[in-house]
């Protein structure tokens, strides 16, 4: 027969018990969630071309825009090839086909949630003569020159002059 744990034992092996499930939680929490924050330890990296700069908008909207300058390792993007992962809101369509969209960093984004700060969105434009499919509601890579600044049609900090917009690999 077993001898009981004394009850000051019993009471430390009960709040480890929930202290790990606690931060068992946390972990499995976090590991579902920061993936689609668009973090990603690729960010400054070039993609598997090596020839466009992975950013996210973790980068891009990492500073209140109101009240402070852009930080100058953004303004060191303007015109480069990048790289960035985010959800279409499409703007512009010919023949069933995209030509325009707002890259958003999530799915609330957009006037049926969340309205974007300034610098929280980008204006993607196709380059001439080029479009895409009509893709919402799953995470998509847009591979174009990065503007900031340029004037557009909706008015956006950012803007793409997109080559290339797949389906993400990344999530």
């Amino acid at each position: 027969m077993r001898t009981p744990l004394p009850m000051n034992n019993l009471r430390s092996l009960i709040h480890i018990c929930k202290t790990s499930t606690r931060s068992l939680l946390l972990i499995l929490a976090l590991s579902i969630v920061y993936p689609l924050t668009g973090c990603n330890s690729s960010e400054g990296k070039l993609d598997e071309s090596g020839k466009a700069m992975n950013i996210t908008f973790d980068l891009l909207s990492g500073y209140d825009y109101e009240k402070e300058q852009i930080p100058e390792l953004v303004k060191s993007l303007d015109g480069q090839r990048v790289a960035i992962t985010g959800f279409m809101l499409p703007v512009d369509f010919e023949q069933g086909k995209v030509t325009s969209f707002i890259l958003l960093n999530n799915q609330m984004g957009c006037c049926f949630g969340i309205m974007p700060r300034m610098n929280e969105f980008i204006y993607v434009k196709m380059k001439p003569n080029t479009s895409t499919k009509f893709m919402t509601d799953i995470p998509i890579t847009v591979l174009g020159k990065f503007e900031i600044g340029q004037d557009n049609l909706i008015g956006s900090l950012y803007g793409i002059e997109a080559e290339k917009v797949e389906i993400s690999k990344g999530l």
